[in-house]
């Protein structure tokens, strides 16, 4: 496949025109001169690639341009994609807090995100896993937050949990190692539940937890949870 470069820096400060293109981006270009939308944009492209590990990469790296150039319009335009990424990793208050932070912000320019399948899953989700209750008290707490304050906590967060993930990652005996939320699914299917009641547990829709499954198998290179479930323990991944 001959790698495409695209220059991106003139797009507009919502990354609307990558909505439904993201595979496309995530495996077929590479973005030079990048800016802010560019940044948020290989974001949602490895979300809806599934690629966990690098969609975290793109977060550090736009958080850091975004202090380093801040903006609280765009600063605003991260939160919706950030709160996507933490609630897949269980993260259920903290999303729901930034979402609380973004869209009653006065500078919010969200309306992007209708069109965002995904962040509309994870939303919807997330009113699922914390009730009505919980809910709207994040959610109220999320409005009272500062915004540059929570753009350096969330690089911290950021930067200190890749550190810890990359050590756990690396003593994977993997040429493609399981991502967190991989790993906690595959540990769930060798106890035998099954793709809905794992979804309950963890919070994700059956649609994901099947996502996640699919990985799993090509990782292992296996084809069932019989496998996927004495592979892992053959190679110590689950205890």
């Amino acid at each position: 496949m001959v790698v495409q470069t695209i220059e991106i820096r003139n797009l507009p400060a919502q990354p609307t025109p990558f909505i439904g293109r993201e595979p496309e981006i995530a495996s077929t270009y590479q973005v030079s001169s990048i800016n802010h939308t560019g940044m948020r944009a290989l974001v949602i492209a490895s979300l809806a690639s599934n690629k966990l590990d690098n969609a975290r990469d793109h977060t550090t790296n736009g958080l850091l341009k975004q202090l380093e150039e801040y903006n609280s319009q765009d600063s605003i335009q991260w939160l919706p994609i950030v709160a996507t990424l933490l609630a897949g990793e269980g993260k259920s208050t903290y999303a729901v807090e930034l979402l609380g932070l973004a869209f009653t912000h006065p500078d919010s320019i969200l309306n992007w995100t209708a069109q965002w399948e995904l962040f509309n899953t994870i939303h919807d989700d997330l009113k699922i896993a914390l009730g009505d209750e919980d809910y709207q008290h994040a959610w109220e707490q999320g409005s009272k937050r500062d915004l540059r304050q929570t753009i350096e906590e969330l690089l911290e967060y950021f930067d200190d949990d890749a550190e810890t993930e990359s050590h756990e990652l690396r003593s994977q005996p993997l040429s493609e190692p399981l991502t967190e939320c991989e790993l906690e699914v595959l540990k769930l299917i060798a106890d035998g539940l099954t793709n809905p009641q794992i979804a309950e547990k963890l919070y994700l829709s059956t649609g994901t937890v099947k996502v996640h499954t699919r990985n799993i198998y090509g990782k292992l290179d296996v084809s069932n949870r019989t496998e996927a479930a004495t592979k892992a323990r053959d190679l110590k991944l689950i205890g």
